[in-house]
């Protein structure tokens, strides 16, 4: 049934996960949206609190739910003055979490990994939203043919790598979802107009869901690249970058 939308809470350990949901509960189509998994992505944070305001005024029809602020540990290292994309004292990069599994865990960084697994059962697709530290958005996908429908536009970055511990990765190769991680940009000042342009562009996305489009909006998005593992010439430290609209040599020198 089509149902007004509800707010909900999940509980981890002294904190809470707060959660809004959307649209016909028993749609087969099913969008999980998160956001503000690294602590210091406020943008994400603030585009998906935006996002739930027009959904409010504007319910879909097919069943969304959206996490603004998923990860309540990062959130207050962060606000301590601390580096909100690593947890304390583990430090662990929040999004490098997800490498098997989640399971309950005394560790906050296995409960917050189970309570985001458990959150995001059932959809038929996982958007998880970032904000990138390089400036320009772009969107990651695990294979080629599968991306978002109306975000040809931005650059797609592949990220085949199965087990390399993000959110992303797990949904789509675990649960076989269309899963992607969509990056916003950093390279301004976040004002409110950015952030209504990409709660809007995130509602375009859930519209052509709900008018049931073709998964691939073209043949081909305007740039894309393959992530690769690249050294540094000068320090000979592995980098994980993209080489744009061709697939890089892995393990080849850059500069």
């Amino acid at each position: 049934m089509l149902s007004k939308f509800t707010v909900q809470e999940v509980p981890i350990f002294d904190r809470v996960i707060r959660f809004f949901d959307f649209g016909n509960q028993d749609s087969l189509h099913s969008i999980y949206i998160q956001g503000h998994l690294h602590s210091t992505e406020v943008n994400s944070f603030s585009t998906l609190c935006c996002l739930v305001e027009k959904l409010i005024d504007n319910h879909p029809s097919i069943r969304i739910r959206v996490v603004p602020t998923c990860n309540p540990f990062g959130w207050e290292i962060y606000l301590n003055g601390n580096d909100g994309r690593a947890s304390l004292p583990g430090k662990m990069d929040w999004n490098r979490i997800f490498s098997t599994v989640p399971k309950k865990d005394s560790t906050i960084e296995k409960e917050l990994a189970n309570e985001l697994w458990n959150l995001s059962h059932g959809f038929s697709q996982i958007i998880d939203v970032h904000t990138p530290d390089f400036g320009f958005p772009h969107v990651y996908t695990c294979e080629f043919d599968n991306r978002l429908l109306t975000f040809d536009d931005l650059p797609y970055a592949i990220s085949d790598y199965t087990r390399d511990g993000s959110f992303q990765n797990l949904n789509y190769f675990e649960r076989e979802i269309s899963s992607f991680t969509l990056e916003l940009p950093s390279y301004n000042i976040w004002t409110s107009l950015e952030q209504e342009y990409w709660a809007d562009r995130i509602r375009e996305e859930i519209n052509a869901n709900e008018q049931q489009l073709s998964r691939i909006s073209t043949s081909q998005p305007q740039y894309w690249g393959k992530m690769v593992s690249l050294s540094s010439r000068i320090s000979g430290v592995p980098l994980l970058l993209v080489k744009p609209n061709e697939v890089a040599k892995a393990n080849s020198e850059i500069f």
